[in-house]
Protein backbone atom coordinates (compact mmCIF):
# COMPACT_ATOMS: atom_id res chain seq x y z
CA UNK A 1 0.00 0.00 0.00
CA UNK A 2 1.55 3.69 -0.77
CA UNK A 3 2.09 6.16 2.30
CA UNK A 4 0.24 8.16 0.49
CA UNK A 5 -3.36 5.99 1.14
CA UNK A 6 -2.35 4.79 4.16
CA UNK A 7 -2.49 7.84 5.50
CA UNK A 8 -5.62 9.57 3.45
CA UNK A 9 -3.05 11.91 1.82
CA UNK A 10 -3.61 13.55 -1.55
CA UNK A 11 -0.71 14.33 -3.86
CA UNK A 12 -1.56 18.05 -4.09
CA UNK A 13 -1.32 17.94 -0.35
CA UNK A 14 1.59 20.48 1.37
CA UNK A 15 2.40 18.32 4.17
CA UNK A 16 4.58 19.27 7.41
CA UNK A 17 5.89 16.30 8.83
CA UNK A 18 6.79 16.70 12.65
CA UNK A 19 7.30 14.53 15.93
CA UNK A 20 9.87 11.58 16.13
CA UNK A 21 10.44 7.76 14.82
CA UNK A 22 10.69 8.19 11.16
CA UNK A 23 10.20 11.66 10.18
CA UNK A 24 12.71 11.56 7.49
CA UNK A 25 11.72 7.85 6.50
CA UNK A 26 8.36 9.24 6.07
CA UNK A 27 9.44 12.46 4.10
CA UNK A 28 11.30 10.42 1.36
CA UNK A 29 8.92 8.04 0.61
CA UNK A 30 6.10 10.18 0.24
CA UNK A 31 8.56 12.27 -1.76
CA UNK A 32 9.08 9.12 -4.09
CA UNK A 33 5.55 8.55 -4.31
CA UNK A 34 5.17 11.94 -5.96
CA UNK A 35 8.15 11.77 -8.08
CA UNK A 36 6.15 10.90 -11.28
CA UNK A 37 4.52 14.78 -10.95
CA UNK A 38 7.36 16.23 -9.35
CA UNK A 39 8.03 16.81 -5.38
CA UNK A 40 9.63 19.41 -3.88
CA UNK A 41 11.24 18.92 -0.11
CA UNK A 42 12.08 21.52 1.95
CA UNK A 43 12.74 21.99 5.81
CA UNK A 44 11.06 25.01 8.39
CA UNK A 45 13.59 24.28 10.66
CA UNK A 46 16.99 22.37 9.89
CA UNK A 47 17.50 18.62 8.01
CA UNK A 48 20.88 17.00 7.20
CA UNK A 49 21.66 17.11 3.35
CA UNK A 50 19.99 14.60 1.97
CA UNK A 51 22.53 11.81 0.24
CA UNK A 52 23.41 11.74 -3.57
CA UNK A 53 20.48 8.68 -4.62
CA UNK A 54 17.76 10.37 -2.50
CA UNK A 55 16.76 13.01 -4.60
CA UNK A 56 17.33 14.44 -8.18
CA UNK A 57 18.47 17.86 -7.38
CA UNK A 58 19.53 19.62 -4.42
CA UNK A 59 19.23 23.15 -5.13
CA UNK A 60 19.61 26.27 -2.87
CA UNK A 61 17.78 28.97 -4.68
CA UNK A 62 18.05 32.75 -4.57
CA UNK A 63 14.65 33.67 -5.55
CA UNK A 64 10.75 31.52 -6.58
CA UNK A 65 11.98 31.69 -10.36
CA UNK A 66 15.10 30.06 -9.81
CA UNK A 67 13.96 27.44 -8.10
CA UNK A 68 10.59 26.94 -10.20
CA UNK A 69 12.74 26.12 -13.18
CA UNK A 70 14.42 23.02 -11.37
CA UNK A 71 10.51 21.59 -10.95
CA UNK A 72 10.23 19.18 -13.56
CA UNK A 73 7.74 15.97 -13.77
CA UNK A 74 10.22 13.18 -12.67
CA UNK A 75 12.36 14.68 -10.09
CA UNK A 76 12.20 15.18 -6.28
CA UNK A 77 13.91 18.30 -5.73
CA UNK A 78 15.40 19.42 -1.99
CA UNK A 79 15.42 22.73 -1.73
CA UNK A 80 17.73 23.89 1.12
CA UNK A 81 20.74 25.81 1.93
CA UNK A 82 24.00 23.74 3.62
CA UNK A 83 25.17 24.77 7.18
CA UNK A 84 27.33 23.38 9.51
CA UNK A 85 27.99 19.82 10.68
CA UNK A 86 26.21 18.91 7.34
CA UNK A 87 22.78 20.22 8.59
CA UNK A 88 20.68 22.55 6.03
CA UNK A 89 18.28 25.26 6.72
CA UNK A 90 15.42 25.49 4.19
CA UNK A 91 12.94 27.94 2.43
CA UNK A 92 12.59 31.30 3.91
CA UNK A 93 8.80 31.84 4.56
CA UNK A 94 8.70 34.25 1.90
CA UNK A 95 10.01 31.52 -0.67
CA UNK A 96 7.73 28.97 1.05
CA UNK A 97 4.81 31.23 0.28
CA UNK A 98 5.67 32.41 -3.53
CA UNK A 99 5.58 28.04 -4.33
CA UNK A 100 2.65 28.02 -2.91
CA UNK A 101 1.12 30.72 -4.33
CA UNK A 102 1.93 29.16 -7.83
CA UNK A 103 -0.04 26.18 -6.22
CA UNK A 104 3.10 23.76 -6.09
CA UNK A 105 2.84 20.77 -2.92
CA UNK A 106 5.73 20.81 -0.55
CA UNK A 107 6.34 18.02 1.59
CA UNK A 108 8.88 19.50 4.87
CA UNK A 109 9.67 18.71 8.63
CA UNK A 110 8.93 21.18 10.88
CA UNK A 111 11.00 20.20 13.73
CA UNK A 112 13.95 17.67 15.29
CA UNK A 113 14.17 15.07 17.36
CA UNK A 114 18.16 14.36 17.54
CA UNK A 115 17.32 10.83 15.74
CA UNK A 116 15.32 9.63 18.91
CA UNK A 117 11.90 7.62 18.58
CA UNK A 118 9.91 10.06 20.91
CA UNK A 119 9.86 13.62 21.40
CA UNK A 120 8.58 16.64 23.37
CA UNK A 121 8.37 20.07 22.19
CA UNK A 122 9.49 23.56 23.28
CA UNK A 123 7.08 26.91 22.90
CA UNK A 124 8.87 27.68 19.43
CA UNK A 125 8.29 24.02 17.95
CA UNK A 126 6.96 22.61 15.45
CA UNK A 127 7.37 25.74 12.70
CA UNK A 128 4.47 25.37 10.23
CA UNK A 129 3.99 27.68 7.48
CA UNK A 130 0.31 28.78 6.43
CA UNK A 131 -0.84 27.49 3.53
CA UNK A 132 -0.17 23.78 4.98
CA UNK A 133 -2.79 21.19 4.50
CA UNK A 134 -1.89 18.43 6.19
CA UNK A 135 0.52 17.69 9.70
CA UNK A 136 1.96 14.27 9.82
CA UNK A 137 2.65 13.53 13.53
CA UNK A 138 5.17 10.48 14.07
CA UNK A 139 5.47 8.62 17.28
CA UNK A 140 7.96 5.67 17.12
CA UNK A 141 7.37 2.66 18.93
CA UNK A 142 11.43 1.79 19.25
CA UNK A 143 11.14 4.05 22.27
CA UNK A 144 8.97 1.49 24.38
CA UNK A 145 10.52 -0.39 27.16
CA UNK A 146 13.95 1.83 26.95
CA UNK A 147 14.35 4.45 29.28
CA UNK A 148 12.82 7.88 29.08
CA UNK A 149 15.74 9.71 29.46
CA UNK A 150 17.47 7.76 26.29
CA UNK A 151 14.94 7.53 23.79
CA UNK A 152 12.82 11.41 24.49
CA UNK A 153 14.12 14.09 23.56
CA UNK A 154 13.45 17.19 25.81
CA UNK A 155 12.12 14.59 28.13
CA UNK A 156 12.46 16.87 30.90
CA UNK A 157 9.16 19.50 29.51
CA UNK A 158 7.45 16.33 31.12
CA UNK A 159 7.17 16.71 34.81
CA UNK A 160 6.11 12.82 34.69
CA UNK A 161 9.01 11.84 32.53
CA UNK A 162 11.32 14.12 34.06
CA UNK A 163 10.61 12.64 37.81
CA UNK A 164 12.11 9.49 36.79
CA UNK A 165 14.49 9.13 33.87
CA UNK A 166 15.84 5.89 33.93
CA UNK A 167 12.12 4.17 34.03
CA UNK A 168 11.20 2.33 30.76
CA UNK A 169 9.28 4.40 28.35
CA UNK A 170 5.72 3.00 28.18
CA UNK A 171 2.51 3.43 26.20
CA UNK A 172 1.26 6.49 29.08
CA UNK A 173 4.50 8.32 27.73
CA UNK A 174 3.58 7.67 23.82
CA UNK A 175 0.42 8.81 23.84
CA UNK A 176 1.69 12.23 26.17
CA UNK A 177 4.15 13.04 23.24
CA UNK A 178 1.56 12.66 20.91
CA UNK A 179 -0.52 14.81 22.54
CA UNK A 180 2.05 16.88 22.80
CA UNK A 181 2.75 17.09 19.13
CA UNK A 182 -1.40 17.62 18.58
CA UNK A 183 -1.46 20.93 20.93
CA UNK A 184 2.40 22.03 19.93
CA UNK A 185 1.00 22.16 16.28
CA UNK A 186 -2.16 24.09 16.61
CA UNK A 187 -3.42 22.41 13.53
CA UNK A 188 -7.20 21.47 13.10
CA UNK A 189 -8.24 17.87 13.79
CA UNK A 190 -9.26 17.12 10.15
CA UNK A 191 -5.72 18.18 9.00
CA UNK A 192 -4.00 15.94 11.36
CA UNK A 193 -2.96 12.46 10.50
CA UNK A 194 -0.93 10.39 13.38
CA UNK A 195 1.35 7.42 11.96
CA UNK A 196 2.42 5.00 15.51
CA UNK A 197 5.50 4.14 13.41
CA UNK A 198 8.07 0.69 14.12
CA UNK A 199 5.07 -1.55 14.43
CA UNK A 200 7.95 -4.35 13.18
CA UNK A 201 6.84 -7.02 15.98
CA UNK A 202 3.33 -8.30 17.04
CA UNK A 203 3.97 -6.97 20.95
CA UNK A 204 4.87 -3.52 19.84
CA UNK A 205 1.98 -4.23 17.38
CA UNK A 206 -0.58 -5.04 20.45
CA UNK A 207 1.05 -2.50 22.93
CA UNK A 208 0.41 0.22 20.22
CA UNK A 209 -3.44 -0.77 19.64
CA UNK A 210 -4.86 1.11 23.03
CA UNK A 211 -3.28 4.05 22.26
CA UNK A 212 -4.44 3.95 18.71
CA UNK A 213 -8.08 3.26 19.84
CA UNK A 214 -8.05 5.92 22.57
CA UNK A 215 -7.06 8.97 19.19
CA UNK A 216 -9.61 7.27 17.37
CA UNK A 217 -12.28 7.60 19.55
CA UNK A 218 -11.67 11.33 20.11
CA UNK A 219 -11.73 11.46 16.56
CA UNK A 220 -8.15 12.22 14.86
CA UNK A 221 -7.11 9.81 11.96
CA UNK A 222 -4.44 7.41 13.51
CA UNK A 223 -2.32 4.62 11.41
CA UNK A 224 -0.18 2.24 13.46
CA UNK A 225 2.10 0.28 11.14
CA UNK A 226 6.34 0.48 9.82
CA UNK A 227 7.60 2.56 7.51
CA UNK A 228 11.02 0.64 6.91
CA UNK A 229 9.43 -2.78 6.45
CA UNK A 230 6.04 -0.97 5.13
CA UNK A 231 3.08 -2.81 6.86
CA UNK A 232 -0.37 -1.33 7.54
CA UNK A 233 -2.84 -3.88 9.47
Amino acid sequence: MRLHQALQLSPGDTVAIIGAGGKTTALWRLAAERRDDGALITTSTHILRPSPDACDVFDSPDCWEALQAKLLPGQVVCAAYPGPEDKCTGLSPALFAAARAADTPILYEADGASKLPAKLHRSDEPVIYPDTDVVLILAGLRALDRPVGEVCHRFQLSPRMAQDPQRPFDPADLLETIRDSIRACGAAKEQLRILINQADTPNRLETARPVQETLQDEGYFVRTGCLRNPFWP
